[in-house]
C-alpha cells in the first residue's frame, strides 16, 4: 500500500468533532494531520506580536467564511510567513540537541500503531512537523505527548499547532 493510499484528507461534507482545549481542534476519524509544534522561542515576540495584528487587521476585512481565492491570500500571507520565519532558525533552537530530538523522535514514536500511523515527521532545530493519521483516538492526546517531550526544552507555554488538509486547508491555526 502506497502512503497516498493510506492517508485520508480531511473531508468537509462529513461529520466533524469540534472541541477546545488550549487550540481549537477539528477531528475526524482515521483523517490524516499534518502538525506543526515550535519551541516558544522560536519567533521573536515582537514580530509575532506584529504578525498578530496585520492578521487581525485582515481578517476584519475579509470576515469568514472565505471564498478560495481569499482563504489562498490569507494562507501566502500568513501562514507562509510562519513557516519562512520558523526555518530561519530563531531562539535556542534547543532541538539541535540530539538528545532533546530524540526525545521528541520517542514521544512522536510512542502511540505507532496503536493510536496512530505516522507517515513522516522531521525534528527541526526550533520546531517539529509530523504527518500522521489518528487511530481511535482524539489529536489532543498525542499533542499533549509531544507537549511533555518539548517542554522540559521550551517552556510551560503550549507548542502551537496547525492541521492542513491536503489541499492545504488550515484545520487547527
Amino acid at each position: 500500500m502506497t502512503i497516498d493510499e493510506r492517508i485520508k484528507y480531511f473531508n468537509p461534507f462529513t461529520e466533524i468533532e469540534k472541541h477546545t482545549t488550549v487550540l481549537p481542534h477539528w477531528e475526524q476519524p482515521d483523517a490524516t494531520y499534518f502538525v506543526t509544534f515550535r519551541l516558544a522561542d522560536s519567533l521573536p515576540r515582537r514580530q509575532l506580536d506584529d504578525w498578530k495584528r496585520e492578521r487581525d487587521a485582515w481578517i476584519e476585512v475579509h470576515p469568514r467564511p472565505w471564498a478560495d481565492e481569499i482563504e489562498r491570500e490569507y494562507h501566502e500571507r500568513f501562514s507562509a510567513t510562519i513557516e519562512r520565519w520558523l526555518d530561519v532558525g530563531h531562539g535556542s533552537c534547543a532541538l539541535r540537541n540530539t538528545t532533546f530530538a530524540h526525545s521528541v523522535g520517542d514521544a512522536l514514536n510512542h502511540f505507532e500503531g496503536s493510536r496512530c500511523v505516522q507517515h513522516a515527521w522531521v525534528v527541526m532545530p526550533n520546531h517539529v512537523h509530523a504527518l500522521f493519521t489518528l487511530l481511535n483516538c482524539i489529536i489532543c492526546t498525542i499533542c499533549c505527548t509531544l507537549g511533555r517531550a518539548i517542554r522540559p526544552v521550551a517552556s510551560t507555554q503550549s507548542p502551537e499547532s496547525k492541521v492542513r488538509s491536503g489541499n492545504g486547508t488550515t484545520l487547527i491555526a
